[in-house]
C-alpha cells in the first residue's frame, strides 16, 4: 500500500517520499477506504512544517481530509463495504488505503464529484462553524481577508443564503472576477494603494461588527482598521507564519475584542448531533450547486513533490488535490 511521508519535518516539497505500508485491517466499529481523491490544506502543509497545533509522531503520512470508498469493514461498523464516503483523518490521508473509525468517515451523495467532497469535511464545516460563532445583528458586516480561499468561498456563499453583508478581500485583482464568476461580490483588492477607503465607501454608514483574518502579520491590523466600535478580530488561520500586528490604540479606543477560532477544537466540544448538523447542512449546500470550491492541480502521488511546489505558489486558483 503506497503512501506520502515524512520522516522528518520540514519543506514538504523536500521531505515527502511515496513509501509501501503495509496493508491494514479494520478494527471493530472501523472502516477501510481506498482513496479516491486526497485534499491539500494549508493546514496539511504546515503540519508537515513542523508548525502546526500538533505535532504527529515521526514518520508520518501526510494529510487529513480525502474521499473515496469503503472495500472492508470492521465488526459493528453500520457503513457498507462500496459506499462512497468523505473522512477527516489526523493520522493522514495521503494513501491508497486508510483505516478510520466509522464515526470520522461521511456517506457523500452521487451528485457531489469527488473533487468538491474531498474538500468539504474540513474548511466548509469550519466556514460555516465560524459563521454561526458570529455575533451579528440585522444589517450588520464582517469583513474577510484570503477570500478566495475554500473558507472564504465558502463563508460568503452561506452568508449570502442567510441574507448577510460580507465584505471580501482578496490580493490579486485577478480574484474579484473570478469570485463575481461564481456569484461573489463586494470584492476589493488589498493591492489597490486606497483599498481601505473603497471598502469604507462600499458599507457606507453600516457597521463592520466582524473581521475574519487568515493571514497573519500586518493584515490583521488592516481588518482591526476596518471594525466598528465594538466589533471582534476573529483569528481564523496565518498564511503568512508571522506574528500579528496590532495598534494597541485601536483596540482601547474601539474597544475591539480578539479571539481564536480553531475548529479541531470546537468539533471536540460539539455533541455528536451538533456535529452531524454541521455535516449535513454544507453536504446539502454542496448537493444544491450552490458551493462551488475551485480545483487548482490534481497530482498522482508520484508526483508529490511538484503538488507541494504548486500549493506554495501564489494565485493557484484552488485546492491541489492528489490522486493515488
Amino acid at each position: 500500500m503506497r503512501a506520502i511521508a515524512y520522516n522528518q519535518f520540514g519543506r514538504p516539497d523536500e521531505v515527502l517520499t511515496v513509501v509501501d505500508r503495509p496493508e491494514v485491517s479494520p478494527g471493530p466499529g472501523q472502516i477501510r477506504i481506498r482513496v479516491n481523491l486526497a485534499s491539500v490544506h494549508n493546514h496539511d502543509y504546515v503540519t508537515v512544517l513542523g508548525r502546526y497545533g500538533y505535532r504527529p509522531e515521526l514518520p508520518a503520512i501526510g494529510g487529513s481530509e480525502a474521499v473515496g470508498v469503503i472495500d472492508a469493514t470492521g465488526d459493528g461498523a453500520k457503513l457498507a463495504v462500496g459506499q462512497r464516503v468523505g473522512f477527516l483523518n489526523q493520522s493522514g490521508t495521503w494513501a491508497e488505503q486508510v483505516v478510520v473509525s466509522e464515526a470520522a468517515a461521511t456517506p457523500i451523495p452521487e451528485t457531489i464529484p469527488d473533487e468538491i467532497a474531498t474538500q468539504l469535511l474540513s474548511m466548509p464545516v469550519s466556514a460555516l462553524a465560524l459563521l454561526n460563532s458570529l455575533r451579528l445583528a440585522e444589517g450588520d458586516w464582517v469583513v474577510q481577508n484570503a477570500a478566495n480561499g475554500a473558507v472564504g468561498v465558502t463563508l460568503a456563499k452561506l452568508a449570502q443564503a442567510r441574507k448577510l453583508n460580507v465584505l471580501n478581500i482578496v490580493r490579486r485583482p485577478t480574484a474579484i472576477g473570478e469570485l463575481a464568476a461564481i456569484g461573489i461580490t463586494n470584492t476589493i483588492s488589498s493591492e489597490d494603494a486606497d483599498w481601505k477607503n473603497h471598502a469604507k465607501a462600499l458599507v457606507g454608514d453600516a457597521r463592520i461588527a466582524s473581521a475574519i483574518d487568515s493571514i497573519g502579520g500586518k493584515a490583521a491590523n488592516d481588518l482591526a482598521d476596518l471594525l466598528s466600535a465594538d466589533g471582534e478580530l476573529v483569528i481564523f488561520g496565518s498564511l503568512t507564519g508571522q506574528p500579528l500586528e496590532l495598534n494597541g490604540g485601536q483596540l482601547l479606543f474601539k474597544e475591539l475584542n480578539v479571539r481564536g477560532f480553531w475548529a479541531s477544537r470546537l468539533m471536540q466540544r460539539i455533541t455528536p448531533g451538533q456535529r452531524a448538523e454541521l455535516y449535513r447542512d454544507v453536504l446539502g449546500f454542496a448537493a444544491s450547486g450552490d458551493l462551488v470550491l475551485p480545483v487548482g492541480g490534481i497530482f498522482k502521488f508520484e508526483d508529490v513533490t511538484a503538488a507541494m511546489v504548486a500549493h506554495g505558489t501564489a494565485g493557484r486558483g484552488g485546492k491541489i488535490l492528489l490522486r493515488p
